[in-house]
């Protein structure tokens, strides 16, 4: 009798062990699947990064056979459009920080109000 328990209270702690083994290898084996994701993802985003690039080496050396001027002009081109870009995101930003701080005050001021009135009400 004595036995029996002992031999069912093994496979019971057997049972959970097993159970606590299933679970961290459930949570290794979905941590590793994140992984993978994040890790296709990069490669996708540097493929694209690389096809980016070499989409510019070929204009580039397409323009090369037509001139070394014609890809002067080109890369300033670029780098005017890139400063251009950088000037508008700042401007972007600038702006939307602004209308975020406008919000923001107005929200303040209607609570205030809100405030005001409820106070005014229990008063009433």
């Amino acid at each position: 009798m004595n036995n029996n328990k002992e031999l069912e209270k093994l496979k019971a702690q057997k049972q959970e062990k097993l159970q606590l083994i299933t679970q961290e290898k459930e949570s290794l084996i979905s941590q590793l699947k994140s992984q993978i994701d994040y890790l296709k993802s990069d490669l996708m985003a540097y493929k694209d990064d690389e096809q980016e690039e070499q989409n510019y080496l070929n204009e580039i050396e397409t323009l090369e056979a037509l001139g070394g001027e014609t890809v002067d002009k080109h890369m300033q081109e670029i780098r005017k459009l890139r400063r251009n870009q950088a000037k508008i995101a700042y401007k972007l930003d600038s702006v939307a920080s602004a209308k975020l701080e406008d919000i923001q005050k107005s929200a303040f001021k209607m609570a205030q109000k809100q405030v005001a009135y409820e106070e005014q009400e229990k008063r009433s």
